[in-house]
């Protein structure tokens, strides 16, 4: 139950019995009985890999809850009698994810990089502990984040993914609003049948392939929906609530690195559509060249850390970041650190460096060029919001090979994330979502 409720709601008892010993009052407190759990099933509700789902949630007139959590739930199970399948970030299990209200598209996540992205983006702003926390969300019977969850053989495991990871902007958003109809697509990642792009999400306890329709199932594809009534009307009647939601353009490379002169140029206003509100720059690379096996040791790992990748940005030709050699490793630690800590306000060393965890590994890309050049981060009550156009910006950035000896990778994808910040309002009277132009 919400202890906020309690303490807010006057029409709830609130009987003082007498005093403790240390002087502090004693209160019976009536349990407050405004939050609800609903399940709504996806249709189909039985699939296997490469299959599509959408689920429906429509409200009611009188309908006065605000969304608190929402869980994409489903059964994994494993057909095979023999091997085990092993999952460090289930968010990779998809191949899009569209979010829709009241029949118009909110975002679509299009592929599972740019999910794995968003996801990634909202873990950053967590110390290390409350990271953990947030982490062991995604396992179903797992509390060892690095170890992930594995499906022992002919075995199901019941995973409840909080779609805020990915959509915090949905959060306390109600019918009073102007939400009538709130829908969720998403699909399933294809089997391949490659070694290299099934071992980007999912691992083999054999040489075999764990992710087919022989060996994988998803069962009763559920939206769990947990919504609380606000004793302060005002957070059910915002008129136009104004949704903040990080977009990503991906452009990815296959780059063969085996010297320290190895690079790639990026024409940040020339390779990417234009956008407004840019506010960093993601990159990290998945190598391809290691995973040759279903079972590889290398599988579900990205390199992203200071010590394989150099960084050069230059503004009109003239450098503005230059810490592009394998000897400025520090001078990039310190880089990174301060990013952190100048949106965020927290300090999460393992977001700089994979020895201090597999943060770096598996969930978040660790290296993060900033583009905005303000605090962001004022309090729990106030969101800024700071970014750039791209569009003539004439920024270049330069992905120098950075790792000591030289040889990184013969066949590397090197993903390049452009961030953004899409606005969208929705209108209360209407239902009508609108996208700002700032």
């Amino acid at each position: 139950m919400s202890t906020l409720n309690i303490v807010q709601n006057g029409t709830h008892k609130n009987t003082m019995i007498g005093h403790a010993y240390d002087g502090k009052q004693q209160h019976v407190i009536t349990p407050s009985l405004h939050e609800r759990e609903a399940s709504i099933m996806f249709n189909p509700v039985t699939s296997g890999p490469g299959s599509t789902h959408r689920c429906d949630y429509n409200l009611s007139l009188d309908d006065e809850f605000n969304l608190n959590e929402l869980y994409l739930e489903f059964e994994f199970e494993n057909l095979n009698a023999v091997l085990t399948q092993n999952i460090k970030n289930p968010w990779l299990l998809f191949s899009f994810i569209k979010i829709l209200i009241n029949n118009q598209e909110v975002i679509y996540y299009d592929s599972a990089e740019k999910i794995y992205c968003a996801a990634s983006m909202y873990y950053r702003q967590f110390t290390n502990n409350e990271l953990r926390r947030e982490m062991l969300k995604l396992f179903p019977t797992n509390f060892s984040v690095s170890a992930g969850e594995t499906i022992p053989v002919s075995s199901t495991r019941l995973f409840s993914l909080p779609i805020f990871h990915i959509c915090p902007w949905l959060k306390n958003i109600s019918r009073q609003q102007g939400v009538s109809r709130l829908s969720i697509e998403f699909g399933w990642v294809p089997n391949t049948n490659t070694t290299d792009s099934i071992g980007r999400f999912i691992l083999s306890s054999t040489t075999n392939n764990a992710y087919t329709s022989a060996t994988v199932k998803f069962n009763n594809v559920q939206l769990h929906i947990s919504s609380t009534k606000h004793t302060d009307p005002s957070l059910r009647s915002i008129a136009s609530p104004i949704m903040v939601i990080p977009s990503f353009e991906i452009r990815s490379y296959d780059q063969s690195w085996n010297s320290n002169t190895d690079q790639r140029r990026v024409q940040i206003s020339q390779e990417y559509s234009a956008h407004n509100l840019c506010h960093g720059i993601l990159v990290y690379g998945y190598n391809k060249a290691a995973v040759t096996a279903y079972n590889d040791a290398d599988a579900m790992k990205i390199d992203s850390q200071s010590s394989l990748f150099g960084f050069n940005v230059k503004y009109k030709s003239r450098d503005i970041i230059n810490y592009p050699a394998v000897n400025d490793v520090n001078k990039r630690n310190q880089y990174l650190l301060d990013v952190h800590e100048k949106r965020y306000g927290k300090f999460n060393n393992a977001l700089i460096d994979t020895s201090q965890g597999d943060d770096g590994l598996y969930w978040v890309p660790l290296t993060l060029i900033d583009l905005q050049s303000v605090d962001i981060h004022d309090n729990d009550t106030v969101n800024g919001y700071s970014g750039l156009s791209n569009q003539g910006s004439e920024i270049e950035l330069i992905i120098t090979n950075a790792k000591s000896g030289g040889t990184h990778s013969t066949d590397m994808r090197l993903n390049v994330v452009l961030c953004y910040y899409s606005i969208v309002t929705l209108d209360a009277k209407s239902g009508i979502v609108s996208r700002k132009n700032i």
